[in-house]
């Protein structure tokens, strides 16, 4: 099929130069911008007959040349020079590929030679259709490749009105627009920077090797110790006049510990195997990086200012933004099922203590039917196991232990498992709850002894209560808790919160730490290279 589009593509274009090719170049004066921007109205009427790339734009230029303010670009002298360099620029920095509408851009060039209004049209609905797609990918992502990964709720925010075309009319220069649109969260932003800095040294042929087994600390001296001076340095850690030399010294090993620190391991200030593998991985990979965790944060939407939650999954840490300063971290302990879930942006919608909990069905089948065929007795009686509706015209009383268990498999599990309210609950004393976001909630660290406590919870909060309020820095007087020695059930507390963060959950392996020094981290799942093959 992409086979048979890229041939009638090819015919398209050797029709469109051979037509071009009948109207020489004259020294006549331009053709009308009127004349110019009805023909473009003319084409908008049927754009079935447009190139399948300009016609995905066809509803905003449609929006945009049907205004009564609406006016051409490209058909004034330099402007479409200055388009083809914005995007070559895009491509060079490493954000999004352009080249294929570049060349496009290149070829459709002549149409505008041609002193015919029709071609010209053609040519000007291109290049607005080539803006506004790297305008798109830019700010939304190239969601369409990977719709799968991404929740619905954000999904359904993907449609947005573009203001590229409009910017242009009111003076903004093509920069500008491609700057502008760009997500501002500084997240991204320390992402961007960092990417600009690794394409330039891509270009000047990456960062040198260091030879690993050999460990590395204070007092040191050698070739080895020369070769890691020029490392750190090529990267940024190390001064470049700090380069030369061949000694371990202090200013050495504190480059060591922000190399360490950026990548995620422990902050010795000696270099050991695996730094040094991390010191090898080459530039192009974590250009890679960059670019699939900068497509990630290209899918919120965020408001600013106010407190905010960074839910990273592959980080296993929740970043707590309180304004544009203060920065706090919180570990967590998250399931495979809950680091693999679709990223979204919500807001928290409330903490409850002695909480109810709805068992996910996949949990359900994966951890609870093991410990019922085994002995539907392990559960104890704050777990609560009623079958579906289709089931529940069979028995009047349903108890567990009447039901042969061997019989069920994990696709095949008709039943709802909800845990009680009470001291017994394996999910811990308290749960956030994310709004409008039905199976994924945030803990208190699960209880030790109880049955299936791993896996039930997607996230959960080490360190439970003292990093609740981390988290909720609002809450005052003194929580609930339960006795150790209390057996009874307790009804469900709602506590009020003075303010709700807005939330992002997201796998994301390079984050901004509490500190604000950009961190390269591991990919539990592979999703980096899921995503990288779908852009």
């Amino acid at each position: 099929m992409l086979h048979g589009l890229a041939n009638k593509r090819s015919v398209f274009l050797s029709i469109l130069a051979l037509l071009i090719s009948a109207f020489p170049v004259s020294s006549r004066a331009p053709i009308p911008q009127a004349r110019v921007l009805q023909e473009v109205r003319s084409h908008l009427e049927k754009p079935e007959g447009l190139p399948l790339d300009v016609r995905a734009q066809a509803t905003a230029l449609k929006r945009y040349y049907d205004s009564s303010t609406a006016r051409t670009f490209w058909t004034e002298s330099g402007r479409t020079d200055q388009l083809i360099e914005a995007l070559e620029a895009v491509q060079l920095s490493g954000l999004t590929r352009t080249d294929r509408w570049v060349k496009r851009l290149r070829f459709m060039e002549q149409s505008l030679r041609a002193q015919d209004a029709r071609f010209a049209a053609l040519a000007e609905l291109t290049f607005s259709a080539a803006l506004l797609q790297i305008v798109s990918d830019l700010r939304l992502g190239k969601f369409q490749r990977y719709k799968k990964l991404l929740h619905p709720r954000t999904l359904a925010r993907r449609v947005i009105e573009n203001p590229a075309l409009e910017a242009l009319q009111d003076g903004f220069s093509l920069s500008e627009v491609l700057d502008a649109v760009q997500p501002s969260d500084i997240d991204y932003q320390a992402m961007k920077s960092r990417l600009g800095e690794y394409v330039a040294l891509r270009r000047r042929g990456g960062w040198p090797l260091v030879r690993v087994g050999l460990q590395l600390k204070v007092g040191d001296s050698g070739r080895d110790v020369q070769d890691l001076r020029r490392r750190l340095a090529a990267s940024g850690e190390l001064a470049l006049p700090l380069a030369d030399g061949d000694k371990y010294d202090a200013a050495l090993r504190n480059a060591v510990k922000l190399f360490q620190r950026r990548h995620g391991l422990a902050t010795t200030g000696t270099v050991g195997r695996r730094t040094q593998l991390a010191m090898n991985v080459p530039v192009e990979t974590r250009i890679r990086q960059l670019q699939v965790n900068l497509e990630r944060w290209r899918w919120f939407a965020l408001p600013q200012g106010g407190p905010r939650w960074i839910i990273n999954t592959a980080a296993r840490r929740i970043f707590v933004q309180q304004g544009q300063a203060e920065f706090r971290e919180v570990r967590i302990v998250a399931t495979h099922a809950c680091q693999d879930a679709a990223a979204f942006d919500t807001a928290l919608d409330g903490l409850t203590f002695y909480p109810e909990y709805r068992v996910s069905r996949d949990a359900a089948a994966r951890y609870v039917l093991p410990l019922l065929k085994k002995n539907a007795g392990l559960l104890g009686e704050s777990i609560k196991i009623e079958p579906q509706q289709a089931l529940r015209a069979v028995p009047d009383v349903f108890r567990p232990d009447w039901i042969d268990w061997k019989n069920y498999k994990e696709n095949d599990f008709p039943f709802d498992v909800t845990i009680e309210p009470g001291p017994a609950n394996p999910l811990g004393a308290f749960k956030l709850s994310l709004g409008e976001i039905d199976n994924i909630s945030i803990h208190g660290q699960p209880r030790k002894k109880l049955p299936f406590r791993q896996g039930l919870s997607c996230v959960a909060l080490r360190k439970s209560e003292n990093n609740l309020k981390v988290l909720l820095p609002g809450l005052t007087g003194d929580l609930p808790q339960y006795r150790n020695d209390d057996t009874a059930n307790h009804a469900p507390i709602q506590v009020n919160l003075p303010r709700r963060p807005s939330v992002v959950f997201i796998y994301a392996t390079v984050w901004l730490d509490a500190g604000g020094e950009l961190v390269f981290g591991p990919d539990p799942l592979g999703k980096d290279a899921k995503l990288n093959r779908a852009l």
